[in-house]
């Protein structure tokens, strides 16, 4: 494999442009599902090239072509698997290290009420909700609570 180009040097790989990173520090809009599928992807194309023993072609989805490019560069100046894996898991440290902040972080949170009324209404629909996602469990929300709890003279 090469990245378009002939057989980097060493010098080449170690200078990289900030496109063929993984996302800088510190990037809004860049949130944890994101960063979760670029994170499987590389483990999957590691997996790969560890299976086949050197580096192994991948299309990737959520690799971009850069870091595509710096990896499969990186990767390149020695054939050898230790090499290879060495390689992803410098990458995948730089992913995990990356701080992603999620869209609207910046915004205050909504207040919080100090008080919450659930009607008995609310609780027939969630033990009908209950019954309906867990039927194996039906009809416990509804059960009686026959447990006595001693009280504590001060």
């Amino acid at each position: 494999l090469n990245a378009g180009q002939g057989a980097p040097g060493k010098e080449a790989a170690a200078s990289k442009n900030p496109n063929d990173s993984p996302p800088s520090q510190d990037q809004e809009g860049q949130n944890a599902p994101q960063a979760k599928a670029l994170l499987g992807e590389l483990a999957a194309w590691r997996r790969k090239c560890v299976k086949r023993g050197a580096l192994a072609e991948f299309e990737p989805v959520h690799i971009s072509p850069g870091l595509r490019a710096r990896i499969v560069a990186t990767a390149s100046i020695d054939a050898d698997i230790e090499h290879v894996k060495a390689v992803f898991d410098a990458i995948t440290d730089e992913v995990k290290a990356t701080r992603f902040i999620p869209d609207g972080a910046s915004e205050p949170l909504p207040p919080v009420p100090l008080n919450v009324e659930i009607s008995e209404t609310d609780k027939e629909r969630a033990a009908a909700l209950w019954d309906e996602l867990m039927p194996e469990y039906a009809g416990l929300l509804e059960a009686e609570n026959i447990a006595r709890i001693p009280q504590h003279a001060a």
